[in-house]
């Protein structure tokens, strides 16, 4: 599954940097779903923000 680009979980960060993006409870329920279906993810990590 494509477009696994959590950017940060930091609720605090997020708000500043990723407004628009689905919250990390969201993030992780989809990716959570995909798992259990059997569809391999993804996740890209941001660093130094």
């Amino acid at each position: 599954m494509p477009g696994g680009g959590a950017e940060i979980f930091a609720e605090r960060v997020r708000k500043k940097i990723a407004r628009a993006k689905v919250s990390a409870e969201g993030w992780l329920e989809i990716h959570r779903t995909a798992h259990e279906l059997g569809i391999p993810t993804n996740a890209t990590m941001l660093y130094g923000t």
